[in-house]
């Protein structure tokens, strides 16, 4: 769906990223449609790490954290809390500045980030730790 299949994609090819940017508003309504399927949110945050697809990395956290508010502990499995916290690392590192002087981004990333660290995974205290230190650099 949507060429999420994050082992073959065009995403890989950082040629198509006007193609997706311009798809953003479509990425938006299927992001709100079906993100509640965890294998379909897994998809798309493991796509966001391809060069093509990092013009929708900071677009994308309230569609993400939308779905991320609404899992239960079951959603969590088959990989689903690594590829939110890849995704987070990601957003992070293309998005910081738009990240903190925007509000409803602001809110949304630690959202999800204190999602993920309340599950008590090194990785997401990882990221936590390093943004905290970024933060007070």
């Amino acid at each position: 769906m949507l060429g999420l299949n994050y082992t073959w994609s065009a995403f890989k090819e950082s040629s198509f990223e006007p193609h997706v940017a311009g798809m953003a508003d479509l990425f938006e309504r299927a992001a709100y449609k079906w993100f509640h399927l965890e294998d379909v949110l897994n998809g798309f945050v493991h796509a966001i790490e391809q060069p093509a697809a990092e013009s929708l990395a900071i677009k994308s956290i309230p569609w993400v954290a939308t779905a991320v508010g609404e899992f239960h502990e079951y959603s969590w499995r088959h990989g689903l809390e690594e590829g939110i916290i890849s995704y987070l690392g990601t957003c992070w590192k293309l998005g910081a500045k738009q990240i903190t002087s925007d509000a409803t981004l602001n809110t949304d990333f630690f959202h999800m980030l204190n999602a993920v660290v309340a599950r008590q995974s090194h990785a997401a205290i990882a990221l936590r730790d390093r943004i905290a230190q970024q933060m007070q650099d």
